[in-house]
């Protein structure tokens, strides 16, 4: 297991949706840690990933699971956070840990 920190953020404005949208990440300062998979998936199984559209991050929670009218929603905002993660997975067209 690995582990790596960020910053919580709820429904965060990225470029090129138009619309917020419903969301909460840990957005990750180290450009190294994508740049290090995208190295291993190529090396591993031959395919060449893109840098990630809206930066180093981990989802906690996918639009289709928020709820932005709980009680705790923006509880966690802007709190540094420490998570563990292992080994990769490919889930539809992206990979993930």
């Amino acid at each position: 297991m690995y582990k790596i920190k960020g910053i919580v953020a709820y429904s965060p404005l990225r470029k090129g949706i138009k619309s917020k949208t419903d969301i909460v990440v840990l957005d990750v300062e180290s450009a190294d840690l994508a740049s290090y998979y995208q190295w291993h998936i190529m090396r591993q199984y031959g395919v060449r990933l893109h840098t990630p559209m809206f930066g180093t991050h981990v989802t906690i929670v996918k639009p289709e699971e928020a709820d932005s009218s709980h009680k705790t929603w923006m509880k966690y905002e802007g709190q540094e956070l420490e998570i563990q993660y292992g080994f990769i997975e490919r889930h539809w067209s992206f990979w993930s840990q």
